[in-house]
């Protein structure tokens, strides 16, 4: 009897791993030629995200994307959407494409930024300052608005000392998180007690007004606020304004105080604190301290008088 033959018995073996691995190709793409054939058509339903009290769209393409499918061949059902006011609410919409349906959700939304006209705030000094303050009429968004201080502290610190502080940001939140920012200027000016005389002038080149202080009895209470308003050609302006980059201590005319510049009107506006000496200096004069004389001191001098705060 011959012996096995060992390399036949091999070869035979190695036939069979091929077929298997021959098969197992067959199988893999199979696969993979079903597989692709299933990616390229089809419908996928989109996350859909509509903005609060926004419109609702009626584009099917909005909703979902077509492989193999004409879109104007399917049908969109939206009517589950009734509401975009409710912040966060999700509704079902079907598109239906040869008799099948498939479904996906849209859900209300707020991705814009609150928008609010802002105005400038005066103030006495050591007195209190609120971020809405700023806020000239009501927020622009789908939803209510919050307001604060980006630095509260730097709020605290400039409302004990008289300036202009022109850089000052509030942050508008609204119900969404979403956050703007604006920047706001605050003028923190000497508290003068209850009414005052207000007696303005017109000198050359600018206008002065004095603000003189009077308590319940009507008497001088020594302090005043001197404000003197220059008006500028727009070359002048653009100078003095270059030059004097801190407002609390703007210089013009040899007067030094604390400055206000309004681009719109190419006016300057300098305030300072006067005390009754100072005024006396003036006028070479001692100054009443009742309201009638106070009165009738100012108006010989060439100024009108009015009661004011």
């Amino acid at each position: 009897v011959a012996p096995p033959n060992k390399k036949k018995g091999m070869n035979k073996l190695l036939f069979v791993i091929i077929i298997v691995l021959a098969l197992c190709a067959v199988g893999v793409g199979v696969y993979i030629f079903l597989h692709m054939s299933q990616a390229k058509t089809g419908v996928v339903t989109k996350t859909v995200n509509i903005e609060r009290n926004g419109e609702i769209s009626s584009d099917i393409n909005d909703y979902a994307t077509f492989k193999g499918v004409k879109s104007s061949s399917c049908m969109l059902d939206i009517t589950e959407i009734k509401d975009t006011s409710k912040l966060g609410e999700e509704y079902n919409f079907t598109i239906t494409c040869n008799n099948i349906k498939y479904t996906g959700k849209a859900k209300i939304v707020d991705t814009v930024k609150p928008d609010a006209k802002t105005k400038d705030v005066t103030i006495n000094v050591n007195s209190t300052v609120k971020a809405e303050d700023f806020i000239d009429g009501k927020c622009d968004d789908a939803s209510d608005c919050n307001y604060k201080f980006k630095d509260e502290d730097k709020v605290i610190n400039a409302i004990k000392t008289v300036g202009v502080y022109s850089d000052i940001v509030i942050v508008i939140t609204d119900e969404a998180g979403n956050e703007t920012e604006k920047v706001v200027k605050l003028t923190v000016e000497e508290e003068i007690p209850g009414i005052s005389l207000v007696c303005s002038i017109d000198r050359e080149g600018y206008k002065e007004t004095t603000k003189l202080g009077l308590n319940k009895d009507n008497l001088f209470t020594k302090k005043a606020i001197r404000i003197y308003t220059f008006t500028l050609t727009s070359e002048t302006y653009n100078t003095v304004k270059s030059s004097n980059t801190d407002l609390n201590n703007v210089t013009y005319n040899n007067i030094t105080g604390v400055g206000v510049f309004d681009d719109a009107t190419l006016t300057l506006t300098i305030t300072k604190n006067m005390t009754s000496d100072e005024l006396a200096g003036e006028a070479n004069s001692a100054i009443p301290e009742g309201y009638s004389e106070l009165k009738n001191f100012y108006t010989t001098l060439g100024y009108s008088c009015t009661i004011g705060y």
